[in-house]
């Protein structure tokens, strides 16, 4: 949720500037995320960081605002059941039914039980859950979409597919299919009863400035070598005077794990 300031009357633009800049430090800010670092108020979970250190900064000068959240986790979710929520889907346009599970939960140290947002609230008309929904509306609200762009997902096997495929009328596709497949090479999968383009993100089979959008969700965390598969995508994008491609894509926050999870073996 945000605040346009351009809707309230002057007057009330002023009281609220005044109200915030007297009761609040300078890392909530009542501007989009894209104006300023911090948390956008009224809502806590929207917010823009440019780093790890900025992030722990704004969380250590509110200490109390985590709290905000399993409070509001433990009053709206009086069962631990999975229940149904009416939702406005911005990919479907409409107001649409989802369903929050328990799949993936946290637990705050006061006993709290927190789930995780991002990966339920699915959709049960498009089949995504919320941070699928909030990319692909990202890309679609972005100045530079149009579905004739080219654009490459790095994902074939999953319900965001479909999604893309609408909009996208020149879409490139693939998976990750294992160290022996070679990239560009098409292996049939069952799981969607079709052939599927085979990719190494650090090292891709396409041309240089093959796309004008690159799109990958929960892939970078998984990479070793994160740096070349950068430069990878960075490679294949559009460039030229003219502007360049763009590369959207999505990976787990934890500000709790600031260490590393996994790390390659011999066999890579």
């Amino acid at each position: 949720m945000k605040i346009s300031l351009k809707k309230i009357k002057p007057h009330l633009q002023r009281k609220i500037r005044r109200v915030f800049q007297e009761s609040s430090p300078s890392s909530l800010v009542l501007q989009k995320p894209d104006e300023a670092s911090g948390f956008c108020v009224p809502s806590p979970w929207i917010g823009r960081f440019d780093s790890e250190a900025d992030f722990l900064r704004a969380r250590e000068q509110h200490p109390k605002l985590f709290d905000v959240f399993s409070s509001i986790d433990d009053h709206l979710l009086n069962s631990r059941h999975p229940q149904n929520f009416p939702t406005l889907c911005l990919v479907c346009g409409s107001v649409e039914t989802t369903l929050v599970n328990w799949a993936y939960v946290g637990t705050s140290p006061e006993g709290s039980v927190n789930p995780a947002w991002t990966e339920t609230s699915v959709c049960s008309k498009c089949g995504l859950n919320s941070r699928m929904r909030a990319l692909l509306a990202f890309i679609l609200q972005h100045p530079d979409y149009a579905r004739s762009a080219r654009c490459y997902l790095a994902e074939r096997a999953t319900v965001s597919w479909p999604e893309f495929s609408r909009r996208f009328a020149e879409l490139e596709s693939s998976e990750f299919l294992g160290p022996e497949h070679r990239p560009g090479e098409k292996i049939f999968v069952p799981r969607v009863a079709a052939l599927v383009r085979h990719e190494d993100l650090t090292r891709l089979s396409f041309a240089d400035n093959s796309f004008d959008w690159v799109v990958t969700q929960d892939v970078f965390e998984h990479i070793p070598d994160y740096p070349a598969a950068f430069r990878e995508c960075a490679r294949v994008l559009r460039s030229g005077a003219g502007g360049g491609g763009v590369l959207v894509f999505w990976f787990p926050f934890f500000w709790i794990w600031g260490f590393p999870r996994a790390a390659p073996g011999p066999a890579g």
